[in-house]
């Protein structure tokens, strides 16, 4: 039975990722309602793909023969899951008194590290 969900763009899900945690900082210095706003609508983002990737998993544990290899389509996963784990793990609304550059900061070097790991991953396919 063929997979009726799209396969998951992790590229494009962590530029996306990446682009939100810029908007977060952008707004940090500005309006205090606008940063409200990018802070839940980041953790929104986070929840769904944390969710997505879920689902994604249960479908290949339960339909093995969707995988390609064990190494061509585990190894991005494993990696991608791993960090919106991580992630949906500490909401931002989770920080204290001023350490929210700090988290941000974090989080980018995080999520860009996945891409650049996830990209390498993918060329040597």
């Amino acid at each position: 039975m063929p997979n009726s969900q799209p396969p998951i763009n992790y590229q494009h899900n962590l530029i996306e990722l990446l682009t939100l945690i810029e908007k977060i900082k952008y707004y940090y210095f500005m309006d205090p309602k606008l940063l409200n706003q990018a802070i839940e609508q980041f953790n929104i983002t986070i929840e769904a793909y944390y969710s997505e990737t879920n689902t994604h998993q249960h479908e290949n544990i339960a339909n093995p023969t969707l995988l390609l290899s064990p190494t061509a389509s585990t190894a991005p996963f494993t990696t991608y899951q791993n960090l919106l784990h991580s992630l949906h793990q500490q909401p931002l609304h989770h920080f204290q008194r001023g350490e929210i550059l700090c988290d941000l900061h974090e989080r980018q070097r995080r999520i860009h590290q996945t891409y650049i790991s996830i990209l390498s991953k993918f060329n040597k396919l």
